[in-house]
C-alpha cells in the first residue's frame, strides 16, 4: 500500500497548528504496518534553508502554470527520523520562499494568494507522480489547501494513465476552515467554471473545502463524534452540514493519535519526580512544585484536589462557562490553576478572579512548554470544556499521567473519555454534555468528590494512565480506511 500524503505542514519543518504533528506521527505509523508514505509539503525557504538533512533530489528544474504565469519549481527531500518515511518538499521560491507559512508574522495579515500558493503544491504533487517519483494507491489530502486535487485531476490530468485507479482521501482537521476565494481567483487560476458543480460554492463564493467535499473518494474527519456533530448539527459543521450529509458512509471519523514519547511520565525531563502507573502516588512532589510555583499553599496539597486548565483562552474552548461557574468553584475545598493566552477579556476575568481568591487560583497567560508538562504531571484533574473539540490533543496527555479528565462530551472528548460510573466503578473521566455552566459545576462536584474516596481515585488513575491512543492504533483504522477504499 502506498500513500502520498499532502499537507502544508509537517514536524520539526514547519508547524502552525496540530497539522503538523498529524503529518509527522501518522505517516511514521503507518510505515510501521507495513505502508509507503511519502509525505509532499512546501519548501519554506525561511524554515528550512539552513538544514543540512535537506537535499534536492535532482538538479531538474521544471515549470508549471497556474493559469498564465509561469512558476520553476524543484524537489528536495529527506526522512522523518533515521528510519522513517520520505518527506518530499516543493521548492518555488515566489510562493514558498516568504517568511510565515499561511500569513505575514509581522502584521498577522492572511497572504492574499494563499489559493495560487496552493495550487501549485497541488500540481507538484500530481506532477512528482507523472515524473516516476512514486506511484501511490491513495493520495491523501488534508484540509482545504489541498482539498482541490481532485478537481485539479480532473481539468487537467483526466487522460494520465498514471493516475487511473489513484483514489483521493481527504482528512477535515477543522470544518471551520474552508478556504473560500472568489470566481475571479479561480479563473486567475486557470481553473474552468465547468470541472465545478454548484455545491462548491457557498453564497458566490467558492469554498475550497467544500469542492473537496463534493470530489474526493473518501472524507475523513478527526473523530467519530466530530464526524457526526458536523453532520446534524449546523454549528458544528460551519454551514457545511448538507454538503457532508449528502457523501453518507463515505464520510467518517477516526480518532487521532497522541505521541507517547514526548508524553511520558516515567521518562519527562520536564516535571519534578517521574512516575508511573504502578506509583501514581508520586504524582504528589510535582503537585507540591506545581502549587509552590504559582504561589499556593501545598501544606495539605495531598487532601485537597488541584484542577488544571490549558488551553487558548476562548469561547470555543469553554471560558465563558468557566467564568460564570469561577466563583462558585473556587469556594469549594479545591485549587484551581489556568494556563494560555487568548482573547483578552478572559484575561481580564481570570486576573480578577485571582485577585478575589489569591490562595486559590493560579494563573499564567505565557505557559512554557516545562509548565504545561508539570501541569499534566502535578494536577489531579484536567478541565476541558469545550464548545466545540474536533479531536482535542491535552486530555490523552493528561490521562497518561493520571490527571483524571472532566470536559464536556463533544467532538473527540466524547471519544476519548468513558463518564465514571460510581456504581459500577468503571470508566477514567468525567462528562458533561449540555454547554452550561450548572453542568460544569455538578460534573467539577462529582470529580472532587471521587478524589476523597482515595483508593477509587487512584484505581482511575491507573485506569486511565494504560489507555493506550497511540498513532499506531490511528494507524490501523486508516489502513482499514484506505484498503477499503482500493479494494
Amino acid at each position: 500500500m502506498r500513500v502520498l500524503f499532502v499537507t502544508t505542514e509537517v514536524t520539526p519543518y514547519a508547524k502552525v497548528g496540530k497539522l503538523a504533528n498529524y503529518s509527522n506521527f501518522l505517516p511514521a505509523a503507518l510505515a510501521l504496518k507495513g505502508a509507503e508514505a511519502v509525505v509532499f509539503a512546501p519548501y519554506y525557504r525561511t524554515l528550512l534553508a539552513a538544514r543540512e538533512d535537506i537535499r534536492p533530489i535532482s538538479d531538474e528544474w521544471f515549470d508549471i502554470y497556474i493559469g498564465k504565469d509561469r512558476y520553476g519549481i524543484r524537489y528536495q527531500q529527506t526522512t522523518l527520523g533515521e528510519n522513517g518515511p520520505r518527506v518530499v518538499f516543493v521548492e518555488c521560491e515566489p510562493m514558498f520562499g516568504r517568511d510565515g507559512i499561511y500569513a505575514n508574522p509581522s502584521d498577522g495579515r492572511i497572504f492574499g494568494d494563499n489559493h495560487r500558493r496552493f495550487i501549485l503544491l497541488q500540481k507538484a504533487a500530481i506532477e512528482f507522480i507523472l515524473h516516476g517519483h512514486f506511484r501511490p494507491d491513495i493520495i491523501h489530502l488534508n484540509d482545504h489547501s489541498t482539498a482541490l486535487l481532485p478537481v485539479l485531476i480532473k481539468q487537467f490530468y483526466s487522460d494520465r494513465e498514471e493516475l487511473k485507479g489513484v483514489k483521493t482521501l481527504l482528512t477535515i482537521h477543522d470544518v471551520k476552515y474552508q478556504g473560500n476565494c472568489s470566481r475571479e481567483n479561480l479563473r486567475e487560476a486557470g481553473i474552468d467554471d465547468g470541472v465545478l458543480t454548484g455545491e462548491c460554492f457557498n453564497n458566490g463564493a467558492f469554498n475550497c473545502l467544500r469542492a473537496g467535499i463534493a470530489t474526493a473518494d473518501r472524507i475523513v474527519t478527526v473523530s467519530p463524534t466530530y464526524a457526526a456533530e458536523t453532520v446534524n448539527d449546523d454549528e458544528a459543521g460551519a454551514g457545511l452540514s448538507a454538503c457532508l450529509k449528502s457523501r453518507g458512509n463515505d464520510y467518517f471519523g477516526i480518532l487521532n493519535g497522541v505521541d507517547y514519547t514526548n508524553w511520558n511520565p516515567k521518562k519527562d525531563p520536564d516535571i519534578k519526580l517521574n512516575f508511573g502507573v504502578s506509583r501514581p502516588t508520586d504524582k504528589l512532589e510535582n503537585k507540591i512544585e506545581l502549587l509552590a510555583r504559582h504561589g499556593l499553599d501545598h501544606s495539605n496539597a495531598e487532601d485537597v484536589p488541584l484542577i488544571g486548565i490549558v488551553c487558548d483562552l476562548t469561547e470555543a474552548k469553554g471560558m465563558t462557562l468557566v467564568a460564570q461557574a469561577i466563583d462558585k468553584m473556587l469556594p469549594w475545598e479545591m485549587r484551581m490553576i489556568i494556563a494560555g493566552s487568548g482573547d483578552p477579556r478572559y484575561h481580564r476575568m481570570f486576573e480578577q478572579a485571582q485577585m478575589r481568591f489569591p490562595n486559590k487560583l493560579g494563573l499564567n497567560l505565557t505557559p512554557s512548554h516545562k509548565l504545561v508538562h508539570l501541569i499534566m504531571a502535578g494536577c489531579d484533574f484536567f478541565l476541558v470544556p469545550s464548545r466545540i473539540e474536533p479531536c482535542g490533543e491535552h486530555q490523552f496527555y493528561s490521562m497518561r499521567y493520571g490527571t483524571i479528565p472532566i470536559a464536556r462530551a463533544t467532538g473527540g472528548l466524547a471519544d476519548s473519555i468513558e463518564d465514571y460510573n460510581p456504581d459500577s466503578k468503571e470508566g477514567w473521566g468525567f462528562l458533561f454534555y449540555e454547554y452550561d455552566s450548572q453542568s460544569l459545576l455538578k460534573t467539577v462536584w462529582r470529580a472532587i468528590s471521587l478524589f476523597k474516596e482515595k483508593s477509587n481515585f487512584q484505581a482511575v488513575q491507573k485506569r486511565a494512565m494504560r489507555l493506550d491512543f497511540s498513532w499506531e492504533v490511528c494507524a490501523d483504522r486508516y489502513v482499514e480506511a484506505y484498503r477499503a477504499l482500493i479494494g
